[in-house]
């Protein structure tokens, strides 16, 4: 005897992770899809996790459900197939981008307003392919993680790097359109083989800012992020990109003091994501020998993923990241 479900769902009724199998499910758009359109609009790359954890539904698996209609049979939202090449890819929540069908839906939903800047430089871009996909949603979702800690404040604000250029083309009376940050590594004992200051440029993941809003006045902090992921920690050389050469250009960079002449920013913190919990080990340890006292005051290191979304935990008093996720929330949480 024949199932009775169509026949592109398994024998438990779901339809596959890797392509869309719709089944003529009759779909309305609502104001939470369009709220999921802006999200996926400004940081491109979110896994069902954090989509839910930004609406905290009475149903989580409801809203995941709804994902799934949205990219099986509307198709307004893509689960990227680079998602899949990963490791143990199938015991991950899927990532979702917006498509040019959501794209469109979310404009004429907000028709009256200008589409927003996105938060991240590769966010919006639709058409645009990215090589780098598990580096591009983790600088994603490190920086939808601090502004979902920042949305219960009256009184905190994300300041994208659209807005802080266009501020800083203004002050300095000349077009920015990218951060770019001219910088000479000095010679020093961590790259013995140097015999001269290194000229080189530093391109952050992401550039954001922090608004503190105290009554009619605000303040201002601002953050570089750098995600390491694929680049060794160390090499003998800074003609190729590592954690070390990362460390060194930022040092130099704050010691130089010309923020104020290339971005028109009073300071900049730099935090260091890692792809894992070992990696971000070896970096604390460098920026020890590295960074000064007084200099890691703008150091921060983004926590395993598991202890930076919420602060409703207290850190492990044992754990070898109890300081830098207590710093963590200290910057960002309400």
């Amino acid at each position: 005897m024949q199932s009775g479900l169509p026949k592109r769902l398994d024998i438990l009724g779901r339809r596959s992770r890797f392509k869309r199998q719709p089944t003529g499910k009759r779909t309305v758009l609502t104001i939470r899809d369009i709220e999921i359109f802006r999200l996926l609009w400004r940081y491109r790359y979110l896994s069902s996790d954090r989509i839910v954890s930004h609406f905290n539904p009475g149903s989580p698996n409801r809203l995941k459900e709804r994902l799934g209609d949205l990219f099986h049979e509307t198709h307004h939202i893509n689960r990227p197939p680079a998602q899949w090449r990963r490791a143990r890819a199938e015991q991950f929540p899927s990532t979702y981008e917006l498509t040019k069908i959501g794209l469109e839906a979310y404009a004429d939903a907000e028709a009256e307003l200008t589409l927003p800047s996105p938060a991240v430089s590769f966010g919006g871009a639709i058409n645009r392919r990215i090589l780098q996909f598990n580096h591009a949603q983790q600088i994603s979702e490190v920086l939808f993680d601090i502004e979902q800690l920042s949305m219960g404040s009256q009184t905190k604000r994300l300041v994208i790097e659209h807005d802080i250029l266009e501020k800083a083309s203004a002050k300095l009376k000349r077009k920015i359109e990218h951060t770019k940050l001219d910088v000479a590594i000095p010679k020093s004992k961590f790259m013995p083989l140097q015999k001269a200051p290194f000229k080189t440029q530093i391109v952050p993941d992401a550039l954001f800012g922090i608004e503190h809003i105290d009554g009619k006045a605000s303040t201002y902090r601002f953050y570089a992020l750098e995600v390491e992921r694929k680049n060794p920690t160390r090499r003998g050389t800074l003609e190729k990109p590592s954690a070390l050469k990362k460390l060194l250009a930022y040092k130099a960079l704050l010691k130089a003091n010309t923020l104020r002449k290339q971005l028109s920013l009073p300071h900049l913190h730099l935090i260091i994501a890692a792809e894992t919990p070992e990696k971000l080990l070896k970096i604390m340890g460098m920026a020890d020998e590295i960074w000064s006292k007084d200099q890691q005051s703008f150091l921060l290191f983004a926590p395993p993923e598991q202890l930076r979304q919420s602060s409703s935990d207290k850190p492990d008093p044992y754990s070898p990241f109890m300081e830098i996720t207590k710093k963590w929330f200290e910057h960002f949480q309400p």
